[in-house]
């Protein structure tokens, strides 16, 4: 315990221990390094649960040995109420209940940049293309609101585990843009026709009419495509 903290092996696990205060009374937390045969040396052992530490001495306010789903619903929700108006409150609601069972019981201070992107990839996986582009933004928005005010409160050793985490690629996503660039493509076509007149076959080359053909039935195919799916949603 000379470095304040001591290592212990338990049911195939190597942990570390360190000692708390809070109002007077002591407490001994521990945190799980990896698997025993993940270390072959002790020092190895050291060195992580080293830097572990540091974390925890850089936030050791009792909020900070909490878990995420505490903090969010006794700290961070009842900050909202002063500072943000209601629509805002129930945005940051609606999208807490889709990562509250994947972040929900982590201790605050030991979430990291691989536990968010592990919540958003499995919220993925299980909703696909149920959700769009958009609808995964907010749940990064929501994160990075959350262990920003953790920041703030000195709850969470930093940096924001948020800013790392990346997006996935939907197939509405991909639909979305399909139409963007035939919609750039049309209206790139309709710069040949003379101004003021209103565009006509005969106006145009030979080329210029291929291209806003092309460009029709790209469009075409990705509305149709976009009410497929929102026809497959809606039935499910």
């Amino acid at each position: 315990m000379s470095d304040g903290y001591s290592l212990f092996k338990s049911g195939g696990g190597c942990y570390c221990r360190w000692s708390e205060w809070h109002d007077g009374k002591r407490t001994q937390p521990s945190h799980r390094l990896g698997n025993v045969r993940d270390f072959p040396q002790k020092k190895e052992a050291k060195a992580l649960a080293a830097e572990y530490i540091s974390a925890v001495r850089r936030a050791q306010t009792p909020e900070a040995g909490a878990s995420v789903r505490e903090f969010v619903t006794g700290v961070f929700f009842p900050a909202l109420e002063k500072r943000v108006a209601k629509n805002t409150r129930a945005f940051y609601r609606r999208t807490w209940k889709q990562l509250e069972p994947h972040l929900g019981r982590i201790r605050l201070r030991d979430v990291r940049e691989a536990d968010v992107q592990a919540a958003l990839h499995a919220i993925h996986g299980k909703r696909d293309d149920e959700l769009c582009h958009d609808a995964y933004l907010q749940l990064k928005v929501t994160c990075g609101a959350i262990f920003s005010h953790a920041l703030r409160l000195g709850h969470h050793p930093g940096p924001n585990p948020e800013t790392a985490a990346v997006l996935e690629t939907t197939a509405t996503t991909i639909i979305v843009r399909m139409v963007h660039t035939a919609c750039s493509r049309l209206s790139s076509s309709f710069r040949c026709f003379p101004a003021g007149r209103t565009p006509s076959w005969r106006y145009g080359s030979l080329n210029s009419r291929h291209y806003c053909r092309m460009a029709l039935t790209e469009t075409m195919s990705a509305s149709i495509a976009i009410q497929k799916r929102a026809t497959m949603n809606a039935c499910r």
